[in-house]
């Protein structure tokens, strides 16, 4: 894949570069939010954020976002009641250096990881563990 910096149309000050940045979270397909590779280089300007997306980046975004993508898939599939029934409120915490990932609607049930996706991770299997043990009572 060829590239050429140039600058940026939105912003008119920033170079248009190939970034790669930890912590990017983009629409995909029928999630609002899907955590975006960290290796994954994006055309971003370089002053104002924006991203500017060609046919080959979108492929190579696809690409890279798809196993993420399929892996949620099959979880909700599993348990469609743990993702609509108990939405997941992610924050960075500074002091723990990690995200926190808290289910309101379950009282006490949070988790946390090095990463958005990380943390969602361990939140769905703390849903699930917080359930069974609710059920056990």
């Amino acid at each position: 894949m060829t590239f050429t910096e140039r600058r940026c149309c939105e912003c008119g000050e920033g170079t248009i570069k190939l970034l790669t940045k930890a912590g990017r979270r983009r629409a995909y397909k029928q999630f609002a939010a899907l955590e975006v590779p960290a290796e994954l280089a994006i055309p971003t300007c370089d002053h104002c954020g924006a991203e500017w997306y060609n046919d080959e980046h979108a492929d190579a975004f696809d690409a890279a976002v798809a196993a993420l993508h399929g892996r949620l898939l099959a979880e909700a599939q599993e348990d469609p009641s743990r993702v609509a029934k108990h939405p997941v409120r992610l924050r960075w915490s500074v002091e723990d250096a990690a995200w926190i990932a808290e289910v309101p609607s379950l009282p006490g049930c949070m988790a946390d990881g090095r990463t958005e996706a990380e943390a969602l991770e361990a939140a769905h299997k703390a849903i699930a563990t917080w359930i069974e043990v609710a059920n056990e009572r």
